[in-house]
């Protein structure tokens, strides 16, 4: 007598894997990793965007200053020691800090200003970063500002100061 016949056992047909539904584990690490590059991307891109606006915010107050400087050394004969003591309608710019005034000279005919202003806070793409003005307007070589931040205004304040100056001179 056999025990066991291959014959007589009923044949079952092949397992099936059910059909999966969503997204396999890697489709879901593709796509996070896909949106984390786009999201990177996006971060620098905003944030260079709005570290530009904050710096031409900067520019657009030391070129006021530079005027207000003019101003009041045409008036009384030598540059002011304090900002307050300048007719300023800007207000500060609201990210930076703000130096005392330097004067380099006490005559009316070598005198020479600056002041410089720093980056309060830190920026998350730039950095921390000063900005010069003196009585000639942006000086790059005592500034630390990246040029791709460099405002049109504070190339113009050079151009600026010579037409000023040819105006007083009238």
């Amino acid at each position: 007598m056999k025990l066991f016949n291959i014959q007589n056992i009923p044949q079952t047909p092949p397992l099936r894997m059910p059909a999966r539904k969503g997204l396999s584990t890697f489709g879901v690490v593709a796509f996070l990793a896909c949106l984390s590059g786009i999201g990177g991307f996006l971060f620098v891109a905003r944030a260079q965007q709005l570290e530009t606006a904050r710096a031409t915010e900067a520019f657009e107050y030391l070129v006021e200053v530079q005027f207000a400087q003019q101003l009041y050394q045409t008036q009384t004969g030598h540059y002011a020691a304090n900002l307050v003591d300048l007719d300023l309608s800007k207000p500060a710019p609201a990210h930076f800090s703000i130096g005392s005034m330097e004067l380099t000279a006490s005559d009316s005919s070598n005198a020479h200003w600056r002041l410089t202003i720093q980056r309060a806070g830190l920026s998350p793409v730039f950095g921390d970063y000063e900005i010069t003005f003196d009585d000639s307007g942006f000086d790059a070589s005592r500034s630390s500002v990246e040029t791709s931040l460099v405002s049109c205004s504070a190339q113009m304040s050079r151009c600026f100061h010579r037409m000023t100056l040819a105006k007083l001179d009238r």
